[in-house]
């Protein structure tokens, strides 16, 4: 029995630039998450970007019917994006001094 493709059968360089265009969003994100985590605080910016995230890869199925690679390419970036971690959106440095123990 023969395997076959799905209904995207793309060309291995697409599948490449879809797989690597959630990178550039991720890549792009990290500084502005950082200077929006110690603006508005962690917690916010965290909502915000996951929920973004989620968002994004919950309409990729969507974005490849409608709008083949490009749309998915789109699709995948915003996800990147909105894939900050918890530890680039850290509390702010001022939180994170040293403080004495006793």
């Amino acid at each position: 029995m023969a395997l076959q493709d799905g209904p995207f059968a793309w060309p291995k360089e697409i599948q490449g630039h879809i797989l690597g265009s959630f990178f550039i969003g991720y890549t792009l994100s990290q500084i502005p998450a950082g200077l929006m985590a110690e603006r508005l605080g962690a917690k916010w910016v965290l909502l915000a970007f996951l929920g973004a995230s989620t968002l994004a890869t919950l309409l990729i199925p969507v974005a490849a019917s409608l709008g083949g690679h490009a749309a998915v390419i789109a699709a995948r970036i915003v996800s990147g994006i909105g894939s900050v971690s918890e530890q680039e959106a850290q509390l702010s440095p001022r939180d994170r001094a040293m403080r004495r123990v006793n």
